[in-house]
């Protein structure tokens, strides 16, 4: 899986295809290859497991990473190009900032914290397919539009590694999916309100 995982990116790079848009064709890779010789979708954590005995942490994480991620918007955001459109206008960004958010959430939770979490899993034990995909998704940062770099990259795993914990310990995606929702949604907004002060 993390084989297929890495080649299918290799190979969308070559093309040309950038992020977000990347995420729905490895998405694609990992879904025929589960259904092709994978586990059942129980085992992928779309069950409801325990979601109110893990919610206050999914919170505290969302309202940790919103701030540690803000942070390092604010101080790479003059080294990197922004990724907002903002000559639109305001209704027309909230609209686009929510289904931002709620794409990437659902698409890399289900390609890192489900098929390659539970495949590392039961390859190498718990910690090591918690801290495999934290780091896989690091790398992933490493070369993204604003957060990237060393610092995305040591952030982006560490934020990896806490939502695959928070996956398994919940036994359930769903409340990962609700958190990086969160700290999209405040990058996005951060974003436009950096790219209107610059404008200013």
């Amino acid at each position: 899986m993390l084989g297929a995982f890495l080649l299918t990116n290799t190979l969308i790079e070559e093309l040309g295809i950038h992020y977000p848009e990347s995420l729905i064709l490895i998405l694609t890779a990992m879904m025929v290859l589960v259904f092709y010789e994978g586990p059942e979708w129980g085992n992928l954590y779309f069950g409801p497991g325990k979601l109110k005995d893990y919610l206050r942490l999914a919170q505290i994480m969302a309202v940790l990473f919103a701030c540690l991620f803000g942070i390092l918007v604010y101080l790479q955001y003059n080294h990197a190009d922004n990724p907002v459109p903002l000559m639109w206008p305001i209704d027309t960004l909230i609209i686009i900032g929510v289904g931002f958010a709620c794409y990437v959430a659902i698409m890399e939770e289900i390609i890192f914290r489900s098929f390659l979490l539970q495949r590392a899993t039961e390859i190498g034990g718990d910690w090591a397919g918690i801290v495999s995909q934290g780091v896989f998704y690091g790398a992933m940062s490493f070369v993204l539009p604003v957060t990237n770099g060393l610092p995305g990259f040591l952030l982006g795993s560490v934020y990896g590694i806490a939502l695959g914990y928070l996956v398994k310990k919940s036994d359930s995606i769903y409340l990962s999916i609700f958190v990086h929702f969160l700290v999209s949604l405040i990058i996005f907004i951060e974003l436009s309100i950096l790219g209107r002060l610059e404008g200013l």
